[in-house]
């Protein structure tokens, strides 16, 4: 848990999040909290990338575990629908305020017919 006081700075130059089999036990909020934290360009890969590196492979796994490391991956499911969402919405609300920005400037114009200051 954070405190209230405390400032978190979010990631600037992060751009893959690999998650594993951590928990995400409330999607939307980690959703939430990843969305303020991570840039847009930051791709969050909810694979288990742990079998590739010469450890035990899922075949030979509890039940238990894989049953476990199923719920988890669903949980992570939920938070990339939720993420994909806000992402879309943030960079539309970038380019709309590009677009602002760039109509509220003043534009001269030398090479028409008339001058708009």
């Amino acid at each position: 848990r954070i405190h209230s006081t405390q400032e978190l700075k979010p990631f600037t130059a992060l751009r893959f999040l690999f998650v594993g089999t951590s928990q995400a036990r409330d999607p939307d909020a980690v959703a939430a909290f990843l969305s303020h934290m991570c840039p847009l360009e930051c791709k969050l890969d909810i694979s288990i990338t742990w079998t590739a590196f010469s450890s035990r492979s899922c075949r030979e796994l509890d039940n238990d575990v894989l049953w476990e490391i199923s719920r988890r991956s669903i949980h992570w499911k939920k938070v990339l629908d939720l993420l994909i969402q806000p992402h879309g919405e943030k960079e539309n609300s970038k380019a709309l305020q590009e677009e602002a920005e760039d109509l509220s400037s003043p534009l001269l114009i030398t090479h028409d017919s008339c001058i708009i200051v």
